[in-house]
């Protein structure tokens, strides 16, 4: 007897999975499949935050709105002291059996968090002698609530190391939707920067604390936790530091140089670029599971191979957005139409998506003297470039100084792994695999 297989949509998409994987050489229901829910946590975050470009374009000024990137912008000297790689210790500790790392690393968090809160008290009080007593203010409240969500949202790496992402996506989502709504809100009745900020602090702690308890109903009271957890977390987030402080210099720089209505033009040029960039990190985050088992001497063809299919998907993007950014900032943000050639230009960014997936293989191959150079190199490039390039030109120089140190990094990137034999490895001892 024989059977058909209806031609349901699920059958048409298994066929157009088992058709394509003849030209891109890749396991795509694999691809499909693999973080999906933290791949849809992406996607719902990257929306809420476009509807809040929108909502912040529509009802607030750009010198407010700048303002507004500019105390956000000043937080990561804040982040930057708290420990920001604990959620990476707790996740690889509870993976191995050891639950009750999160209350350790919880209570640690929070303890060394008057580090951070020290440090923002003072910061504050500077702004306050030299008269920004506007940002004095917004200083003090992030110096508070910063500490606190750090602390609060490692049930998220708990989550993750349980492998339970679909629970950490709801809980994520169901966060959101009340955050994204309170600023959103605050932006329309309030129209200034600091009632906006002060929303996000707040609404920002509430929920990371909501999920928090939440997710310790899921932890034995008796659960053990691994020893050194806290000290591993600790060396993270100091090697963490300067990586956080150089990502946002550019905000710096722009407001420093072209005051807070530059740095608002700026923020939108760099707005759905950027957002593009994010929904893309779903391909290194799959990938690294098959890189690492892949062993095979044709890794570097199949490699070579993804990075042109990568570049030909951006390009089209690239491209797209170059068609329709007239569009976008004629009906989405009206006020910042002056902001479209910039946002042309830095939409170029978009062609070096590839370095992810390059530093994946060389995370994948534990190629740590490589990554080591790869980071400090790329730093200090972008670092340079756009120093020189809004000094000299502006806006038009910084964003050039940010899309060519991020094809030069796409390229240093790919020399080192292709490269490896003259570059030596650091050989680590083989862990278990969990």
């Amino acid at each position: 007897m024989k059977y058909s297989m209806r031609n349901t949509p699920s059958t048409q998409l298994f066929s157009l999975l088992k058709w394509s994987e003849k030209y891109f050489k890749t396991d795509m229901f694999y691809l499909l499949r693999t973080g999906f829910w933290g791949n849809a946590g992406v996607a719902t975050s990257s929306l809420f935050g476009l509807v809040l470009y929108v909502i912040f374009g529509h009802f607030l000024s750009p010198e407010e709105y700048g303002m507004y990137q500019y105390l956000l912008t000043l937080s990561v000297f804040i982040n930057a002291l708290t420990l920001t790689g604990m959620n990476t210790a707790v996740t690889r500790s509870v993976a191995r059996g050891y639950s009750g790392s999160l209350y350790a690393a919880v209570r640690y968090q929070l303890l060394l968090g008057l580090i951070p809160f020290v440090f923002g008290v003072g910061f504050s009080i500077y702004f306050a002698i030299s008269g920004n007593f506007a940002i004095s203010i917004g200083v003090l409240i992030m110096s508070i609530a910063i500490p606190l969500v750090n602390s609060f949202n490692t049930y998220a790496a708990f989550l993750t190391g349980k492998l339970d992402v679909r629970r950490a996506f709801l809980y994520n989502f169901a966060g959101n939707v009340p955050y994204y709504a309170g600023i959103g809100l605050s932006a329309v009745y309030f129209k200034e920067a600091l009632p906006i900020l002060f929303v996000n602090m707040v609404l920002g702690t509430i929920v990371s604390y909501v999920a928090y308890k939440r997710t310790l109903k899921r932890v034995d009271n008796i659960a053990a936790s691994e020893p050194g957890v806290t000290r591993y977390g600790t060396h993270l987030s100091l090697m963490n530091i300067p990586l956080i402080i150089l990502g946002s210099l550019d905000n710096l720089l722009a407001f420093h140089f072209l005051g807070a209505a530059g740095l608002a033009i700026y923020s939108f040029s760099t707005a759905i670029p950027d957002q593009v960039g994010k929904l893309m990190k779903f391909l290194p985050a799959a990938a690294l599971p098959k890189f690492s088992l892949n062993e095979s001497a044709s890794f570097g063809i199949s490699l070579k191979r993804k990075i042109i299919q990568v570049f030909c998907v951006s390009l089209f993007l690239t491209i797209a957005y170059f068609l329709l950014a007239p569009y976008i900032f004629t009906y989405l943000f009206p006020k910042y139409t002056e902001a479209i050639p910039y946002s042309k230009l830095y939409a170029l960014i978009i062609l070096s998506l590839g370095t992810g997936l390059v530093t994946t293989a060389l995370m994948a191959k534990e190629r740590l003297r490589e990554l080591y150079i790869f980071n400090i190199s790329s730093g200090v490039i972008q670092t340079v470039l756009q120093l020189i390039g809004i000094f000299f030109w502006g806006l038009t120089g910084l964003i050039v100084g940010k899309v060519v140190s991020s094809q030069i990094a796409l390229f240093i990137s790919i020399f080192l792994f292709f490269k490896r034999k003259s570059i030596p490895s650091i050989n680590l001892p083989s862990e278990e695999k969990v």
